[in-house]
């Protein structure tokens, strides 16, 4: 670590090394709570970014509210009477129009009848009657579909439409005589638009017989069903109708003549009244719109004449209009996302919450505010483009603070040399741990056999293995290789850290290939003791009783730590829990890492290739070049474990003890120190010298840590990074219970 350059931070980002007294307010953390977002303004912030939002919000509630309270709930027979009463007059004035000159709503039916013929009345009983012809005859239907078979029976001579089932009659029923068909190809053009449509409106208000209450002709809506009805796609499909399923056609039938609802037709007259409700839906939709945009004028105008020192009509023409005007920008167009979200919203769920209250779901149907439904979907697809630049933004940001908490983390490294491996055992550790999946994978005879193969297969390619160090991958070797090292010198304290290291190696953690993959390991369980059964059996540095020992201590460790932090797991399950941290969660962070630790020594390297080049430099350099290459860079980063951490000077650093986010992470290696303090120096060595070393080592963290804590308690409350202080005051305690049980053990091994 002492010769890694790390590299520079964006300008507008801390620097949050504790030595520069930097403020460390905005640092990242792998769980990210989006909840830590928040809205801040500085004084320099124009003032209607403090309210534009407010604003927006408020006019869309405001308006839904005049939308629920003052225009109201329809009902169909509202609707059906609005509608009544403004056909009848418009039937009037068109009999007005073409010759009539009395004012009875009767006598103008009467007239437009006889001077206006259909075709189709000549064949009505064989379309369904009095009843139901305008609805099956399809030149009775007031839509483009309508005017074309009135056309095409006037150039045929028969009539278009369905039978009672709503399948499409063939061949076409012939008008008898030809009667009300022109002669001329003028004149049937003429009959077939003309008096077809004077004809259509004589039928509106019923018959002649039947002044106003009368069948009438379906509305536009309705017609198209019918229409679409006898198609093969939807002449089948199933209506259920209070409890009865029926088919689409003869749902529509009923809607027609009035037995569906209430005994309401839905009718032309129903449609328009429907129509003329959805209108005044608009005026709260428009005034929305009139509110957010009056808005936005008016307060970039006022803001604009008070920076400008606008002080007479002649200077308003310093004013840049693109700056003011209510069109074409980004942050209007997100004001007009909310305020119609909001009123999408609103009116809405007070729709559905009324028809599912009073059972009553025809309504629902008729008082949506479509307006403003299709308001907020033109308003979300403008804003899209500037969504999907905001999220990029955020996730740059996330990212961001990730290397910000790494940095940080690195920073706060504590490194004591005592807790060092050589290549060589290092060497000998990854090899441990390859046999000990091997040896659990054979003494799996379920179906997790396969998924745990498929997992070393991946975890494999991590594990270092260059030239000169070579992976151990023949068991017998692999010990006799152990017991040349161990007797190549008087110290056997480093197989106590292999032995720590191999207990806390809890494979099977996901590697960050896919979430399917990652998923399907978390199934995965040890079958089989290791360590008991094949490492303890197979050396004899290290046998039962005192592998025992060092598990105990560990345990016992860990229990006393984490008794003193609230909201800490206990038991055995502690262990899983810290390994699945520091193994897991490392692997997938190491690319990130690695460019962090000596991504600034590849100048003019980006992306993929700068990943690449920085794995390969923590893991000693290229394969080619005698070192572990990338997939070394990546276990190194990794650790296999809770001790192993970073390559330095050609040994690697078996505990630098990183004060990163994870209780776990601090617990497993405080745990560790004190279990090798114990057994190792005090016991084997008595070596009080070295403990009073790493206690010191901590207590100087201590400071540095106290220090940085209430450097974060003095800033303000908005930058303020409640999370990492509350974890930092954790890990606090932590440290000062381990220091606290190194007096113990010191003053223990005094007595002895």
């Amino acid at each position: 670590m002492d010769n890694m350059n790390l590299p520079n931070l964006p300008h507008n980002s801390l620097d949050l090394s504790l030595s520069n007294g930097i403020d460390p307010s905005f640092v990242p953390d792998t769980n990210y709570d989006f909840d830590d977002i928040k809205l801040q303004f500085d004084e320099e912030v124009p003032f209607y970014e403090k309210t534009d939002f407010a604003v927006a919000a408020a006019s869309g509630l405001l308006t839904a509210l005049i939308d629920i309270l003052l225009i109201g709930d329809l009902s169909l027979e509202h609707a059906h009477k609005w509608g009544s009463e403004k056909i009848n007059k418009f039937v009037i004035k068109s009999a007005n129009a073409t010759g009539y000159k009395g004012s009875s709503l009767d006598g103008a039916i009467n007239h437009l009848e006889k001077s206006f013929h259909m075709p189709g009345d000549a064949v009505m009983n064989d379309m369904g009657g009095s009843l139901q012809h305008h609805l099956r005859d399809f030149s009775h239907h007031p839509t483009l579909a309508g005017l074309f078979f009135s056309l095409l029976t006037q150039f045929t001579g028969k009539c278009y439409g369905t039978d009672v089932n709503g399948s499409f009659i063939m061949p076409p029923v012939p008008v008898p005589q030809w009667m009300y068909i022109g002669e001329t190809i003028p004149e049937k053009i003429l009959f077939g638009t003309v008096h077809w449509m004077f004809h259509l409106i004589s039928d509106m208000a019923g018959s002649s017989s039947s002044v106003g209450r009368g069948t009438g002709i379906p509305g536009p809506i309705l017609a198209s069903m019918k229409e679409m009805s006898s198609l093969p796609f939807f002449k089948n499909m199933k209506v259920i109708l209070k409890g009865d399923k029926m088919t689409l056609s003869k749902w529509i039938s009923k809607l027609f003549n009035g037995t569906a609802i209430n005994g309401v037709r839905f009718d032309l007259r129903t449609e328009l009244g429907i129509i003329y409700h959805g209108f005044l839906h608009c005026l709260p939709v428009l005034a929305n719109e009139c509110i957010v945009r009056g808005y936005f004028l008016i307060s970039r105008l006022c803001y604009e004449i008070g920076d400008k020192n606008i002080k007479s009509i002649e200077g308003l023409k310093s004013i840049e209009l693109n700056n003011i005007l209510p069109f074409n920008n980004r942050r209007l167009t997100r004001m007009l996302t909310i305020s119609s979200g909001t009123f999408f919203a609103a009116t809405t769920s007070a729709t559905l919450i009324k028809g599912f209250a009073t059972k009553n779901y025809a309504s629902v149907f008729v008082n949506l505010n479509y307006v403003g439904i299709a308001r907020f979907a033109i308003a979300v697809k403008a804003d899209y483009a500037y969504i999907g630049d905001d999220i990029k933004k955020l996730q740059d940001d996330i990212a961001q603070r990730e290397v910000e908490r790494t940095r940080y983390a690195i920073e706060h490294e504590i490194d004591i040399a005592q807790f060092s491996l050589t290549e060589s055992q290092a060497r000998i550790l990854y090899s441990l741990e390859l046999q000990k999946v091997i040896y659990d994978i054979l003494n799996t005879s379920n179906n997790k056999k396969s998924i745990k193969e498929a997992w070393l297969k991946v975890w494999r390619k991590t594990l270092p293995n260059s030239a000169e160090y070579p992976l151990i991958t023949d068991e017998p070797e692999l010990y006799l290789v152990l017991k040349d090292e161990a007797d190549n010198g008087n110290d056997y304290s480093w197989l106590y850290l292999i032995a720590m290291e191999l207990y806390r190696f809890n494979p099977y953690y996901g590697l960050g290939c896919s979430i399917e993959e990652d998923k399907s390991y978390k199934s995965l369980k040890m079958n089989c003791d290791y360590e008991a059964e094949i490492f303890t059996v197979l050396q004899s540095y290290i046998d039962k009783p005192r592998y025992k020992e060092i598990t105990d201590a560990i345990k016992k460790y860990e229990l006393i730590l984490n008794g003193t932090v609230k909201k800490i797991v206990t038991g055995v399950t502690t262990t899983m829990v810290i390994t699945v941290a520091s193994g897991g969660l490392a692997y997938a962070f190491a690319p990130s890492i690695a460019v962090v630790l000596v991504g600034e020594s590849f100048a003019g390297l980006s992306g993929a290739a700068l990943t690449n080049a920085s794995l390969a430099a923590v893991g000693g350099g290229a394969l080619a070049a005698g070192g572990m290459g990338m997939s070394g860079g990546t276990a190194i980063i990794t650790g296999g474990g809770a001790l192993l951490s970073m390559l330095r000077g050609g040994g690697m650093s078996a505990t630098s003890l990183k004060f990163l986010a994870s209780r776990g992470n601090i617990i497993s290696e405080c745990a560790n120190i004190l279990t090798y303090c114990d057994l190792v120096l005090l016991k084997c060595k008595n070596d009080e010298n070295e403990v009073l070393l790493i206690q010191n080592k901590l207590k100087d963290e201590h400071k540095e840590w106290l220090a940085n804590i209430k450097q974060i308690e003095s800033l303000k409350a908005a930058d303020k990074d409640k999370k990492l202080l509350k974890q930092s005051k954790d890990n606090l305690v932590i440290i000062e219970n381990t220091i606290k049980q190194i007096d113990k053990l010191r003053k223990r091994n005094q007595s002895e």
